[in-house]
């Protein structure tokens, strides 16, 4: 987790990609589907979700590249605080399979800063981080955004 927001302070892609598992999933909650879902199967639905791909994707815009429309640069900082509960508050995934796996909540704050024009935007809520073991690390195998857009 200490990674990850030292990936989005650095703007370092490379380490960033190093948090996420190879089946990395971003699950959005349903009443976001509608207004940031992408229709990954072609069936004219927005999904729930993207993958490793996708989010990688989305991480070179936000750290490197801007918007894919133009209209945002990089921002020149960016700043992310996750409020990482102490680990008796870490839950235990039930679902099969995932035996091993932690379920780590977190209040989170994103700030995006623009020097140009002396702007910033900035997000706040919850997100749940499912963590699997692989060798002797972990990885976000699934990050679930609970907050309302």
């Amino acid at each position: 987790m200490q990674a990850l927001e030292q990936a989005y302070k650095q703007k370092n892609i490379k380490l960033f990609e190093s948090c996420l598992a190879p089946d990395f999933r971003f699950e959005l909650l349903s009443s976001e589907v509608s207004i940031i879902g992408i229709d990954w199967n072609n069936d004219g639905l927005k999904d729930s979700w993207w993958g490793y791909e996708q989010e990688v994707e989305y991480h070179t815009n936000l750290f490197i590249d801007g918007s894919t429309d133009g209209s945002y640069p990089p921002p020149d900082q960016i700043n992310l605080r996750l409020q990482i509960p102490s680990q008796d508050l870490w839950e235990s995934d039930t679902q099969v399979g995932h035996e091993s796996w932690v379920i780590i909540p977190c209040l989170f704050d994103l700030q995006l800063l623009y020097t140009a024009n002396n702007s910033s935007l900035t997000s706040n809520g919850v997100a749940r981080f499912y963590l699997k073991p692989i060798g002797n690390l972990w990885y976000i195998a699934v990050w679930r955004d609970e907050s309302n857009i």
